[in-house]
């Protein structure tokens, strides 16, 4: 059994190290943006409000670009994962 588990540590381990490493940059960048999100709806940034992000072309198109790169990472992720 413990040659079993050394074989497996050593064919697999650096695969799950990457598959590791980014999910967790997906799930910190998500979190951040969420955080984010919570703030300007709390009122931390005096000048800053969702309606007020969404209204503004640049604000709009950061918030659609971090979905988008959220999916990307997502996609990198799973295909990663399945072609190994």
């Amino acid at each position: 059994m413990r040659d079993l588990d050394d074989e497996l540590r050593e064919s697999y381990t650096e695969i799950l190290t990457e598959f590791y490493s980014l999910f967790e940059g997906i799930y910190k960048y998500v979190t951040s943006l969420s955080k984010f999100v919570e703030d300007v709806q709390e009122g931390y940034y005096i000048q800053m409000t969702l309606e007020n992000i969404l209204y503004n072309v640049e604000g709009r198109q950061l918030l659609v670009s971090d979905e988008t790169i959220n999916t990307i990472l997502f996609y990198v992720c799973t295909s990663r994962v399945l072609w190994q």
